[in-house]
């Protein structure tokens, strides 16, 4: 159990310290965007899951963002009841949870 404690603390401090400074050309879906901006962040984050109601949401006109990387994804998910966001050892996963 202490590498998995130890694994888990080293992604989380990553995360915490993680800024994203990305503009993306539209037109993209809300779920393209998420990949983009998690790949590109300064300690970038692998994608684990994310949910079907990013994929719907599309785009017409490019988007900035500039900010930590926990406030970019609170900002996407609060656009959808529900959704939150996590991070497990797979990467980054977004949910419309009951």
């Amino acid at each position: 159990m202490p590498n998995r404690s130890m694994k888990d603390r080293a992604t989380l401090e990553s995360f915490l310290g993680s800024f994203v400074s990305l503009s993306i050309p539209g037109p993209a879906t809300l779920q393209e965007q998420v990949i983009q901006i998690a790949n590109r962040a300064t300690n970038p984050l692998a994608v684990g899951s994310l949910c079907d109601e990013l994929n719907n949401v599309k785009l017409s006109r490019g988007s900035t963002y500039s900010d930590s990387l926990g406030n970019i994804l609170d900002e996407i998910a609060e656009n959808f009841p529900n959704m939150r966001w996590w991070i497990t050892e797979r990467g980054l996963n977004m949910a419309i949870v009951p």
